[in-house]
């Protein structure tokens, strides 16, 4: 999937904030009075180099930034993933055909970065402490990579808390940042999506083999794909639900094709029903400027747009 030039895809998401097996309180996002935050731990990590995840030897995920933007009512994190050794970009002459790699350099990296929109007000009455944001979708910056490195920065953090018998205790945050489902599978059948494949899913299974600890079962895969028109896809996947019961594949993975060219894998259980199962669908926005696959700035075109998404939704 390649980036578009004038458009993003957003995704909604919920950011949280909890102690490890609920003991004390999570640190705050961001306060007024001086007191340890996130926004400081973010920040701290980020002027000492110290915001990085390392994927595989020089593959890495970075927090280049961290704009707070009180007067707006919202902070935005720009994440960046750099590869020396991902492939070199190709050109195509778009008359001739004719291809061209790019003129990378041996001491560059292949490079894109996506931005997480978070907006500062919390979300009234959650259990724990959580805030309404927007991930910009970029292909090899997934949700995965960004939870996984506000994690690994804000977890090590230890401060002292005080439980219920008033002894003083530490602790420290985690973070959480969960994708909001908001679109029906049954629903995106109805429109223009296709389900091209599905994929059964149950635990490795070596029993009777004598491996000694040397052997460890994966868990195993059997993909179906699907000749169905999207009006019998339902019914389909029922047929598959009721056959899984009796042959013993506890998870079935849906593969949604959504109009926009993006692609949803939807877990079901084989008791739920699928049509009523919701997923995680992206938001289109378009924007007037060009937009780099890589920068180092917040994109004000992309943050007034996420301003908008979140002003939409307010009651």
């Amino acid at each position: 999937m390649l980036i578009a030039p004038y458009s993003r895809f957003f995704l909604r998401h919920h950011l949280r904030f909890r102690t490890a097996y609920n003991n004390g309180v999570p640190l705050p996002l961001r306060t007024d009075d001086g007191r340890l935050d996130i926004c400081d731990v973010l920040q701290t990590a980020i002027d000492r180099n110290n915001a990085t995840l390392v994927l595989r030897n020089k593959d890495i995920v970075r927090l280049t930034k961290l704009d707070v933007r009180a007067d707006q009512n919202v902070a935005v994190l720009l994440f960046r993933r750099s590869d020396p050794d991902a492939a070199t970009p190709i050109f195509e002459n778009e008359r001739t055909r004719q291809l061209r790699a790019s003129d990378k350099k041996p001491e560059e990296a292949v490079a894109v970065s996506a931005h997480l929109f978070v907006r500062l007000g919390g979300i009234p009455d959650a259990v724990h402490p959580s805030y309404d944001a927007i991930l910009e979708e970029v292909p090899g910056l997934s949700r995965t990579f960004v939870q996984a490195l506000l994690h690994s920065i804000v977890r090590q953090i230890n401060y002292k808390y005080t439980d219920r018998r008033g002894e003083e205790k530490d602790t420290y945050t985690m973070v959480d940042l969960q994708g909001i489902a908001s679109e029906k599978v049954g629903g995106a059948l109805s429109g223009n999506s296709v389900v091209p494949a599905v994929t059964l899913v149950r635990p490795g299974n070596v029993k009777g083999l004598d491996s000694e600890g040397l052997i460890v079962a994966r868990e195993e895969r059997m993909k179906l794909m699907i000749r169905a028109k999207p009006e019998q896809t339902l019914g389909v996947l029922k047929k598959i639900q009721r056959w899984m019961k009796t042959n013993n594949w506890p998870k079935l993975v849906v593969e949604v094709d959504m109009p926009e060219k993006r692609t949803r894998h939807v877990q079901l259980a084989r008791e739920a029903d699928a049509a009523d199962i919701l997923f995680v669908r992206s938001v289109q926005v378009d924007v007037p400027t060009q937009l780099e696959a890589c920068t180092d700035v917040v994109n004000e075109e992309l943050l007034q747009k996420a301003l908008e998404l979140f002003a939409s939704e307010e009651p």
